[in-house]
């Protein structure tokens, strides 16, 4: 009697287990030849033959599918685990990678802190150079400019007083009454006389001369005025004689006592 059992056990993975039967479909040879000795009719064997066709070909195709099946969920298993390894592979290295980002970060702020406070202290101290440095600047500037006010101080005063010079002898010129002003002035001066003598640039002659008139009215108990010319007086110069002394009401006198008094102020800063 041979009687045949097929059963297979596949592992795939976590201990999955798929299993293949194989139904039996051999009949017993003692049987078969009780069966065929009962018979002797030829289409009972040909059934018998066609039978045992039909069981293989049953076998075969259960057997395939069977195979089939289990391909199937071996790829399916297969996959499985590959994807499994594959995500579990990518968490690894995800993981690594942020591992390796904290610590470059760590080191990345260890060491903006560190160069932060340095770069810190060295911007103070570039900060307090310049900050020195603009005031050594400015100190040096305002030295100079005293420097160079001083040294123009003069020019300057020369300047103002030749500005004045020429503005008065430009109103002399066109105006008669400086002239007279200037000889009020100095009359007022004169004391305890009767006459008077007044000395006038020859370019102003005409004007002083022309005005004595007016001259008198100006005083109180003279009595003579007499007007001459002085080749050696500049214009706007007048000189007034007293048998008490002499009297300086020129336009220069007034001038020097200007120029006199800028340069006092300018040596008391």
């Amino acid at each position: 009697m041979s009687r045949v059992y097929k059963q297979r056990q596949i592992v795939i993975g976590e201990e999955q287990i798929i299993e293949l039967n194989i139904t039996p479909v051999i009949k017993n040879r003692e049987t078969q030849s009780l069966d065929l000795g009962e018979t002797d009719s030829s289409d009972q064997l040909f059934d018998t033959e066609q039978e045992i066709t039909e069981s293989s070909e049953e076998l075969l195709l259960q057997a395939k599918e069977e195979a089939e099946l289990i391909l199937a969920n071996a790829r399916i298993e297969s996959e499985r685990i590959l994807h499994s390894a594959n995500e579990e592979g990518q968490n690894l290295i995800a993981q690594a990678q942020n591992r390796a980002g904290e610590i470059e970060e760590n080191a990345r702020n260890k060491g903006y802190s560190e160069g932060f406070l340095k770069g810190r202290e060295e911007g103070y101290d570039q900060v307090d150079a310049l900050i020195q440095e603009a005031i050594d600047i400015k100190q040096n500037t305002l030295l100079e400019k005293k420097a160079v006010a001083k040294s123009l101080e003069g020019e300057i005063v020369e300047l103002v007083i030749s500005s004045i010079r020429k503005v008065i002898d430009h109103e002399v010129e066109k105006e008669n009454q400086l002239l007279l002003n200037l000889v009020r002035k100095g009359i007022e001066k004169c004391v305890y006389t009767d006459s008077l003598i007044i000395r006038v640039s020859t370019e102003n002659y005409e004007v002083v001369n022309s005005s004595k008139n007016k001259i008198y009215l100006m005083t109180e108990g003279i009595d003579h005025i007499e007007v001459k010319q002085d080749p050696a007086l500049q214009s706007g110069s007048i000189i007034i004689e007293t048998v008490s002394g002499t009297v300086e009401a020129s336009i220069q006198t007034q001038i020097a006592q200007i120029e006199s008094l800028f340069y006092d102020i300018l040596k008391g800063e």
